[in-house]
C-alpha cells in the first residue's frame, strides 16, 4: 500500500512539473512571462467626437509575446457608467484584431463615451486601454 503512494505522489509531481506552461529561453531554461500584451487602439482616437446618429468604428489590435487567453472591449457612458456594449473572446492566439463598427442609438449630445480594449494573457499578465469619445 504505501508503494501505492509513493506512485501517485511521484505521479502527481510529474504532471504538476509537465503541467506548468513556461517559455524558455535560448538555453533551454524556462521563464516565467511577465511582459503585458500590448493594446493598440486604432479608432476612434483620443478625445476624439462622434456626430450623434453616426455609428462609433472601433478599430484595435492585441499582441501578446506568448497567448492572449482572453480579449475584449466595452463602451460606457463616463458619467453614469451605463454599459453600452460589451464583448470578450477567448483566444489562444499571439495577435487578436478587433474591427467593428456599433450602433449606439440611445445616446444624446454632450455624452462621453468611455471606450476600453482589454486582454489577459495565459500568465495573468493584464492590460488595458481607454479612450474617451465625445457626442456632439
Amino acid at each position: 500500500m504505501k508503494s501505492l503512494y509513493k506512485y501517485l505522489i511521484s505521479l502527481l509531481l510529474t504532471l504538476t512539473f509537465f503541467a506548468c506552461d513556461k517559455d524558455d529561453d535560448l538555453h533551454g531554461v524556462a521563464v516565467d512571462d511577465t511582459q503585458i500584451p500590448v493594446i493598440n487602439i486604432v479608432t476612434p482616437l483620443i478625445q476624439d467626437t462622434l456626430i450623434l446618429g453616426n455609428s462609433l468604428k472601433l478599430k484595435s489590435s492585441v499582441i501578446e509575446n506568448d497567448e492572449i487567453h482572453h480579449y475584449g472591449f466595452w463602451v460606457r457612458n463616463k458619467n453614469t457608467s451605463k454599459q453600452y456594449v460589451s464583448i470578450m473572446k477567448h483566444a489562444d492566439l499571439a495577435t487578436a484584431n478587433i474591427d467593428t463598427t456599433l450602433n449606439l442609438p440611445t445616446l444624446t449630445t454632450g455624452t462621453v463615451l468611455s471606450v476600453q480594449v482589454y486582454a489577459t494573457d495565459h500568465a495573468g499578465n493584464e492590460n488595458a486601454k481607454t479612450v474617451e469619445v465625445f457626442v456632439k
